[in-house]
C-alpha cells in the first residue's frame, strides 16, 4: 500500500477510503489507513506554548499567493509574516495560477523565516477545474477539507503542532474540520452573518428574492451541526464584523475577538505631503461590479450633489452594463468615467490622483480596499454597518448611517458636497486614516495573532 501523488493504491489500483479513517505515512515509505480516532490517539499531545517559546503553527488556506488581495493574500501574507519568529507549515491547494507565484517568489529572508508549504490535493477525483470557473467549487472545498484534516493529523504525528488556524475560506457557513485534530484551534477572520438591509431589497436582484432567502440561511446556521461543531470546539474565533461575532454568539460561541481581516505591508504606506486645495475634487470608487456593492446609491446621491466633483469607477463585473446606463440616464456622463478592471500598479496611481475615497456595500463581510485607499492618506466615506463600520471610527472616516434609501442618498451627497468644500477636513481624516492604516502592517498583525494562539493553547490546555 502506498501514497502517489495524493492517491492511495494498493496493487496498483485506487482504494476509495471511509470517511473517519485517516492515513499515515510510515518511515519506511510506504503508509497504514486508521480509524480517525485511533490515529488521533497514536499522536503526542501538544506543550503548552510558553510565553517566549517558538511556536509550532499551522495555517490552513485553501487559497494562497503572492501579490494577490482578498483570501489568497490573506493565507499568503499570514503564513508569510508568522514565518519571521515561528515555525510555519501552511496547508494549500496548489491552484495552477496561484502555485507557480509561491513556487518563483524571491525570497529576501533566510529558509529558517519562510514558511513550509503542504500541497493538498484531492486523493480521488477532483470535480472542480480551477481553470472554469465555480462550478462545483462547494463540492470540491468540502472534499479538500477532509484531505487537508488527514494531512495535517500526518504532519503533526510527525512533529506536534502547538496550534492550528483556519484561515480560508473565512465564512461561518463553511466551517471546517481541523478541529477533529485535537489541536489548539483559531478559526478565522471569518464572515457570513451579515446580510443585506431590508429597506435597500430594491436594489438587490430580482426584488431581493436572493437575499432575503440568504437571510433565512444565516438565521438557520445557528441550527447546523456542523457549525455548531466547529464552533463549540474552537479555542478562538475571530469575526469580520459585529454581525458574525453576533451569529457565533447566537451558537453559542464564547471566545469571540471582532477583527477586521486585511493587513498591509510598508511598501503600500505613503503619507501625503502637500496640503489639499480647494476647487474641482476627483472621487474614487473601486470594487467588482456587482449589486451588492451599491454603485447605483452613489450615482444617485452624485445627482444631489452640488459641488464641482467628478467620481472614477474602477473594476467591471456583472453589473457594469446596467451601471453605465444608469449613470447616462441621470445624466451624469460628463461627472463620471467607468475605468474598467485596474491592475494594482494603476491602482495605486489612482489612489495618488484621489481626493477621496467611497465604499458603499450594501452586503459586505469587509473592505480591504477601505484599507489601501487609508494607507495612501484618502478620506474615507462609508456606509455605516457590517465589517468597515465596525472598523472606522469618526475619526477616520465619514460615517454614512444606512437608514433608508432616500435619507442615505441624500447623507451621502451632503458628505461629497462638505469635503468638496473642505480640504483642510480632507487632510484631517487623510492623516487619521494613514495612522490607523499604519497600525495593520503584517508584521504587528502577526504578533498580536501571536499573542492570541498563545491564549487560545491555555484556553485548550487549563490544567497546564
Amino acid at each position: 500500500m502506498r501514497l502517489s501523488d495524493g492517491v492511495l493504491e494498493q496493487h496498483g489500483e485506487a482504494l476509495n477510503l471511509p470517511d473517519a479513517s485517516c492515513i499515515l505515512p510510515l518511515q519506511s515509505g510506504g503508509c497504514v489507513v486508521l480509524p480517525l480516532e485511533s490515529a488521533l490517539q497514536s499522536i503526542p499531545p501538544s506543550s503548552f506554548a510558553a510565553p517566549d517559546r517558538r511556536l509550532r503553527i499551522a495555517i490552513i488556506g485553501h487559497a494562497c499567493s503572492p501579490g494577490e488581495g482578498s483570501e489568497p493574500g490573506f493565507t499568503w501574507n499570514w503564513a508569510k509574516s508568522l514565518a519571521q519568529h515561528h515555525d510555519v507549515t501552511a496547508f494549500i491547494f496548489p491552484h495552477p495560477v496561484y502555485r507557480p507565484r509561491i513556487d518563483s517568489f524571491a525570497w529576501d529572508v533566510p529558509p529558517e523565516q519562510r514558511p513550509k508549504f503542504v500541497l493538498v490535493q484531492l486523493a480521488a477525483l477532483d470535480p472542480w477545474k480551477p481553470l472554469d470557473g465555480e462550478k462545483h467549487l462547494r463540492v470540491h472545498y468540502g472534499l479538500w477539507q477532509r484531505q487537508v484534516l488527514q494531512s495535517l493529523i500526518a504532519e503533526h504525528r510527525h512533529k506536534p503542532f502547538d496550534v492550528a488556524h483556519h484561515v480560508s475560506w473565512g465564512s461561518l457557513n463553511q466551517p471546517p474540520l481541523i478541529w477533529k485534530a485535537g489541536i489548539p484551534f483559531v478559526w478565522g477572520p471569518i464572515g457570513g452573518g451579515q446580510t443585506w438591509p431590508a429597506a435597500f431589497y430594491r436594489y438587490a436582484p430580482r426584488n431581493g428574492l436572493t437575499e432575503r432567502l440568504r437571510a433565512a440561511v444565516v438565521f438557520l446556521s445557528r441550527f447546523n451541526p456542523a457549525i455548531r461543531r466547529a464552533v463549540k470546539h474552537s479555542d478562538l474565533i475571530l469575526a469580520k464584523n459585529r454581525e458574525t461575532a453576533d451569529a457565533l454568539g447566537a451558537i453559542g460561541a464564547t471566545r469571540v475577538i471582532t477583527y477586521f481581516d486585511g493587513g498591509i505591508s510598508p511598501d503600500v504606506l505613503s503619507p501625503r505631503t502637500t496640503p489639499s486645495t480647494a476647487g474641482p475634487i476627483t472621487l474614487l470608487w473601486a470594487g467588482r461590479h456587482e449589486p451588492r456593492k451599491g454603485l447605483p446609491l452613489v450615482l444617485e446621491a452624485m445627482v444631489k450633489v452640488a459641488r464641482d466633483v467628478r467620481l472614477l469607477i474602477a473594476g467591471d463585473g456583472p453589473s457594469t452594463g446596467r451601471w453605465k446606463s444608469l449613470a447616462q440616464t441621470l445624466g451624469l456622463s460628463s461627472r463620471v468615467e467607468f475605468l474598467g478592471r485596474v491592475p494594482w500598479t494603476r491602482m495605486q496611481e489612482l489612489y495618488a490622483t484621489a481626493d477621496a475615497f467611497l465604499f458603499t456595500s450594501l452586503r459586505d463581510a469587509t473592505g480591504t480596499v477601505v484599507l489601501e485607499a487609508m494607507a495612501k492618506s484618502i478620506p474615507i466615506i462609508a456606509f455605516d454597518h457590517q465589517g468597515v463600520g465596525c472598523y472606522l471610527s469618526d475619526e477616520t472616516a465619514v460615517k454614512i448611517p444606512v437608514t433608508t434609501p432616500p435619507q442615505t442618498i441624500d447623507a451621502l451627497a451632503a458628505a461629497i458636497d462638505r469635503l468638496a468644500a473642505d480640504p483642510t477636513e480632507r487632510d484631517r481624516l487623510g492623516r487619521a486614516g494613514y495612522a490607523k492604516a499604519a497600525e495593520e502592517l503584517w508584521s504587528l498583525r502577526a504578533e498580536k495573532m501571536v499573542a492570541w494562539y498563545r491564549q487560545a493553547i491555555a484556553a485548550h490546555f487549563p490544567d497546564k
